[in-house]
C-alpha cells in the first residue's frame, strides 16, 4: 500500500468497476499494489488477473449495494462505449449511475473517480481549443450519457459532498492508430498515473479533467490535471503517421472524429 503525505488523502478501501474492460485490465495491477483493492465487472475477466473478481452488474441496485458495502472510494471504469440505441446504452451508462452514485451515497463513500469520455465535447471543430469551463457539445447518445454522469457527480457533491474527479478520457491505447489520435491519445502510463493521483490528491470537490497525453496539437487543456499534481510523461511526438493525416477524412472536422458520423439505430 501507498505511504501519505500531507498532500494525500486516506483511500482507504477502492471498489473498481469496469476491471474486466480495456482501462481495467491496463490499471489493476499497478492500483492493485498500492491500494486495497475490490475488482467487478457483469462479466468474468481474461485469465490474467488470478485474483477473485465479484460478477455484478451495476443496472441492479440490489447488486449494488452488496458491492459498495465498506468502500470508501469508487474507481468507475464500467459501462459502454460504444454508440448504441438510446435503450441499451441508458442500461450502462445512466441506470448503473444513477444506482452507484445512490449506493455511495447510502455507504458513505468518499470519492467517485469517474472514467467520462472526451465525446462531450465532440461537436467542437479541432480548429477549436477546448477547456473544462466551455459549455459541452455531445456527439451521440453515448455522449449524452457522459453529460448526465457529470450532472450527476456535481448534483452529488454540491447535495451530498462525495466528491468526484471527471476524467475526460480521449484515446486511451498502446499507441495511436491513426492521425486523429495523434491529438487525443493518452498512454497507459499517463491514463494510470492520473487516476493514482484523482485518488490520492486531497480536497478535489467536483472537478472535471481531460485525460490526455502532451501531444503535439492536443485539442484539450491539461492545467486540471496538473492541479491534482499530474504531469503526462508521454506524448505522439515522433509517431509517424504522415500518410493517414495526409488522407484527413471528414469525421476529422470535429474532436468526436467518426462519432459525429454516426447514426444509432432507434434515432431514425
Amino acid at each position: 500500500m501507498t505511504s501519505l503525505d500531507s498532500t494525500h488523502r486516506d483511500v482507504g478501501k477502492v471498489l473498481m468497476t469496469g476491471a474486466s474492460g480495456r482501462l481495467g485490465q491496463m490499471m489493476h495491477s499497478r492500483l492493485s499494489e498500492m491500494f486495497d483493492l475490490t475488482l467487478t465487472d457483469v462479466i468474468p475477466p481474461p485469465d490474467l488477473y488470478h485474483v477473485p473478481i465479484e460478477i455484478a452488474d451495476l443496472a441492479d441496485a440490489d447488486a449494488v449495494d452488496a458491492l459498495m458495502a465498506g468502500v470508501d472510494t469508487v474507481v468507475h471504469l464500467a459501462g459502454t462505449s460504444k454508440e448504441m440505441s438510446f435503450a441499451a446504452t441508458k442500461r450502462a451508462n445512466i441506470d448503473a449511475v444513477i444506482n452507484l452514485y445512490e449506493s455511495a451515497r447510502r455507504a458513505g463513500v468518499k470519492r467517485v473517480v469517474f472514467a467520462g469520455s472526451h465525446h462531450v465535447v465532440g461537436y467542437y471543430s479541432t480548429d477549436e481549443f477546448v477547456e473544462v469551463k466551455d459549455p459541452v457539445r455531445p456527439d451521440s447518445f453515448y455522449a449524452v450519457t457522459k453529460c448526465f454522469a457529470e450532472a450527476m457527480a456535481s448534483l452529488y457533491f454540491d447535495k451530498f459532498g462525495i466528491e468526484t474527479v471527471m476524467l475526460r478520457i480521449g484515446s486511451c491505447t498502446e499507441a495511436p492508430t491513426d492521425a486523429r489520435m495523434l491529438r487525443t491519445w493518452i498512454s497507459p502510463r499517463d491514463m494510470t498515473n492520473l487516476v493514482i493521483r484523482s485518488l490520492l490528491s486531497a480536497d478535489v470537490s467536483y472537478k472535471t479533467v481531460f485525460a490526455v497525453s502532451d501531444n503535439p496539437g492536443r485539442l484539450w487543456a491539461l492545467e486540471d490535471g496538473r492541479s491534482l499534481g499530474w504531469t503526462p510523461l508521454d506524448s505522439t511526438q515522433g509517431f509517424d503517421l504522415s500518410s493517414e493525416a495526409a488522407e484527413r477524412p471528414h469525421y476529422d472536422e470535429y474532436h468526436g472524429g467518426v462519432f459525429t458520423t454516426q447514426v444509432p439505430p432507434d434515432s431514425v
